[in-house]
């Protein structure tokens, strides 16, 4: 089943990193991260 995990802002990723760990160590569960480049900054992204 995909799981589909939209992030906009950096503190998202924070808030979503602990879901999208879980889920990826379940089989049943394919978590997919979409970034929407909400406030995209080139130095944060590296």
């Amino acid at each position: 089943m995909l799981i589909h995990l939209v992030c906009a802002a950096r503190p998202n990723f924070m808030k979503v990193a602990p879901l999208y760990h879980a889920s990826k160590k379940e089989q049943w569960a394919q978590p997919i991260l979409a970034h929407t480049v909400q406030h995209y900054d080139p130095n944060m992204s590296e």
